[in-house]
């Protein structure tokens, strides 16, 4: 049996007073500070700073760096990457005023959070799969909105770990419909890992919140991480 590999998980609010905002800002590079500029609402402005910010805080750990030494690079569709000897593998993702960060130095990772409401029948129809579409209809009404997200921060996080973006259509590859069943990947996208190797661990970033993490590694063990307790 496999060693299980370890993810370190981070969790933080993007809003935030006025004087965490200013020190965040204070470790952001040129680039970033023009890009949080060009924010017309103020509070989008700040809650990239955050965002940002945050990340650097977080990465500036396993890099042994100051935050603002921090460099990316960007894999071919877009994926951020550390630049640096050893650098681990890490994804962002966010979704109103909730951000998740996952760390790992053995494999590659994916995430994906979603603030949870009604779901679009029509986005199913869409961007699901032919046998995710054929399982969505036998759903009761009651167990849809949880089966939406499940499977929807599953696929974008899969996509995510591979580092292909949209380059690959969600409807390619299907995962479990389902409430309450555990997550698991049915089909992979072409030239992906098969479906055995794959993790996929849903989580709750906050309250009415869906997210999932996907590696491609059959066992994984999560570590969840704060800025005060190491």
């Amino acid at each position: 049996m496999s060693v299980a590999i370890t993810v370190d998980m981070w969790v933080w609010s993007l809003d935030q007073p006025a004087h965490t905002i200013a020190r965040h800002a204070a470790l952001l590079n040129g680039d970033e500070r023009a890009r949080a500029g060009r924010f017309l609402n103020e509070g989008h402005a700040s809650r990239f700073v955050i965002g940002r910010g945050g990340l650097r805080l977080r990465l500036a750990r396993y890099m042994n760096i100051p935050p603002a030494e921090i460099a990316f690079t960007y894999g071919p569709h877009g994926k951020p990457l550390l630049v640096g000897a050893k650098a681990p593998h890490f994804n962002l993702a966010h979704s109103d005023g909730e951000v998740v960060l996952a760390v790992c130095h053995e494999q590659a990772v994916g995430i994906d959070i979603e603030r949870g409401h009604r779901p679009d029948g029509d986005i199913v129809g869409r961007f699901f799969s032919v046998a995710e579409n054929h399982a969505w209809q036998f759903l009761p009404e009651a167990e849809r909105e949880r089966a939406f997200f499940r499977a929807w921060t599953a696929k974008e996080a899969l996509l995510k770990a591979l580092g292909v973006g949209l380059s690959v259509p969600l409807s390619d590859f299907s995962v479990l419909i389902s409430a309450h069943e555990p997550l698991r990947l049915l089909s992979a996208p072409a030239g992906a890992p098969p479906p055995s190797n794959w993790s996929l661990l849903e989580f709750a970033p906050a309250p009415g919140y869906f997210g999932t993490l996907a590696v491609a590694a059959p066992h994984v063990s999560l570590r969840w991480k704060s800025l005060d307790g190491g």
